[in-house]
């Protein structure tokens, strides 16, 4: 699970990767964080955060997972 940490509103949620991904609480310990607008969140799970609509202020930190792969999980339609 990852630690979403969102600004502009602020909010921290969990992102589920499984066989189906899914939002929920936030983690306490989780395996990795992804921080920035919630703007770019909601890029993501469109599948419309490309490298050109990705802000500089969004971080990914994490071993387990991309930010690259992240956007393949979500790819749009």
């Amino acid at each position: 699970m990852l630690r979403v940490e969102n600004t502009d509103p602020h909010r921290v949620l969990g992102l589920v990767l499984a066989p189906t991904a899914s939002l929920w609480d936030a983690p306490v310990d989780a395996d990795g964080v992804l921080a920035g607008p919630a703007e770019a969140l909601l890029r993501l799970l469109a599948g419309r955060l490309d490298s050109a609509h990705t802000p500089e202020t969004l971080t990914m930190t994490s071993d387990v997972v991309t930010l690259d792969q992240l956007r393949r999980v979500f790819p749009g339609i």
